[in-house]
C-alpha cells in the first residue's frame, strides 16, 4: 500500500475509532465502506471523492461535523478527491474530442 494511501486509510480508521462516530450506524457504515474502498482498490482519489460525496449528500454529517476527527478527515477526503474531479473533466473533454471508441 503507498503511503498517501496507507495515510488516508488510518484517518479514516482513526475517525472511526471515535467513539461518537461509531455509535452512528450511518456514519460508521460510511467509513467502514471507504476504508474496504482503499485495500480493494488503493484509489485514494476515487475513494476520496465518493467518501466526500457521501458526506456531503447525508444529514448526519452536520451533526458530526463539530467532531475534530470528522473535519480532518473531511478536508483531507475533499483535498484528495481533486484529482479524481480533474481526471473525469479531462476524461470527458477526450471523449467529446475523440470520441468513445
Amino acid at each position: 500500500m503507498k503511503k498517501e494511501c496507507r495515510d488516508f486509510y488510518r484517518q479514516i480508521q482513526h475517525t472511526y475509532n471515535d467513539i461518537a462516530v461509531r455509535e452512528d450506524a450511518v456514519l460508521s457504515s460510511i467509513l467502514l465502506s471507504a476504508s474496504n474502498g482503499l485495500i480493494k482498490t488503493s484509489d485514494v482519489p476515487r475513494v476520496a471523492y465518493e467518501l466526500t460525496q457521501q458526506l456531503e449528500n447525508n444529514e448526519i454529517e452536520k451533526s458530526f461535523e463539530s467532531l475534530a476527527t470528522v473535519k480532518e478527515l473531511k478536508k483531507s477526503a475533499k483535498k484528495l478527491s481533486e484529482r479524481y474531479e480533474q481526471n473525469k473533466v479531462t476524461t470527458g473533454l477526450l471523449s467529446k474530442v475523440f470520441g468513445n471508441h
